[in-house]
């Protein structure tokens, strides 16, 4: 008689036109709670009949694999009779009243069925997006290879000279944000310009790769931008920066970080991030060290990239010693320079402190304007 009971799904599914998108549980009508989460994420607790859980914004669609996990609670009454029949200090529950005693009748709990998994599958979205985006600050908004992408240029320039850049990641909807606008001006009030990609939830896989490609090439050859580029990765933006930078570490004067994901597994977790890659959790753990930041430094090492991280000890979602603890080790191991600095008691979240570094602000004013001698580097192309 415990507290719960775990009911784990696992569907394959063969993603080529069609995308699951929309998932209900349904259960019998006698059971009291229920727990979802879809590809390690919460999809919210049903306390009511017909207990019916909806999954539609957490299903991957591209997902080769998803996984469903169902927590299902006992009766509180139920475990109060059976902590009766324990000795008090073996009991997993306190109260300063049980009516109860261990021959008290059980009330029908648990799963008991039966579980249908229902679905509605649609046409995936294969039109391009449209050029749409609100940025903290004005400037101009464009599609690349289908998807949506932005510019900021600075009012100050030196004219005939190509003007130096920070590229941020992620540029997913609502980002950059407000959050950004501090950094965003102080790299503006020195002639630096900012732009970015929207790749979707790509985690760094080649098809998020390829189109940042055809931003570079965009940017340099037919807007004037500088042929190395400043990235500024936040979060997950990491795993994309980090990936396109170890192909192209020639085009990458510095690199910084906001508690930036630098290893796949820590972070979204290969069950996850195989789906956008094309392939299975097994395949990808197979060819991990082909895709996976922390296993990619060495051409970035040798073309002497700077690297700057900010991150917190207390950081859960992205933890600082498979993240950045880890990627500034092997990177001084391969003989790369890094600054990594540690924020005491934060975690991943919105503290402003991350957004108004003037320590990461300067370090990639220095290297934007730093003039940098032409770099004919092996790049790792795995």
């Amino acid at each position: 008689m415990r507290g719960v009971t775990l009911l784990r799904i696992t569907s394959f599914l063969t993603i080529l036109v069609i995308a699951l998108v929309f998932v209900i549980i349904s259960m019998a009508s006698n059971l009291l709670a229920a727990e979802e989460a879809s590809n390690a994420q919460e999809a919210g607790l049903v306390g009511y009949w017909p207990f019916d859980g909806k999954g539609d914004s957490i299903v991957g669609e591209n997902a080769i694999r998803n996984r469903l996990e169902i927590i299902v609670a006992n009766l509180w009454c139920n475990r109060l009779i059976g902590d009766r029949a324990l000795p008090a200090d073996k009991r997993l529950t306190w109260t300063t009243h049980n009516p109860f005693n261990p021959h008290s009748a059980l009330q029908p709990s648990g799963l008991l069925g039966p579980v249908r998994l229902m679905g509605r599958i649609v046409a995936a979205d294969t039109s391009p997006q449209t050029a749409e985006k609100n940025l903290p600050i004005k400037g101009e908004v464009f599609t690349i290879e289908g998807r949506t992408a932005f510019l900021i240029l600075p009012e100050k320039n030196q004219s005939g000279n190509p003007i130096p850049w920070v590229w941020y990641a992620p540029t997913l909807k609502g980002l950059p944000g407000m959050a950004e606008k501090w950094m965003f001006d102080q790299f503006l009030e020195n002639g630096i310009a900012l732009a970015g990609v929207d790749v979707g939830e790509s985690y760094g896989s080649p098809k998020g790769r390829a189109i940042y490609s055809a931003l570079y090439k965009e940017l340099v050859e037919k807007r004037g931008l500088a042929k190395q580029a400043c990235l500024l990765a936040r979060s997950r933006g990491g795993l994309m920066l980090y990936n396109w930078a170890a192909e192209n570490p020639e085009s990458v004067a510095c690199i910084a970080g906001i508690y930036p994901v630098c290893n796949l597994s820590s972070y979204p977790g290969l069950g996850r991030a195989c789906g956008a890659y094309g392939m299975t959790e097994e395949q990808l753990a197979a060819k991990l060290t082909e895709h996976n930041p922390i296993d990619r430094l060495a051409p970035l090492a040798k073309a002497k990239v700077p690297i700057f991280h900010i991150h917190g000890d207390s950081d859960k979602t992205v933890p600082l010693d498979k993240n950045s603890g880890e990627l500034k080790k092997r990177y001084e191991k391969l003989g790369g320079k890094m600054t990594l600095e540690i924020v005491k008691g934060q975690g991943h979240n919105m503290w402003p402190g991350w957004f108004h570094s003037q320590e990461l602000v300067d370090f990639v004013i220095a290297h934007a304007r730093e003039d940098k001698p032409n770099r004919t580097i092996d790049s790792d192309r795995k």
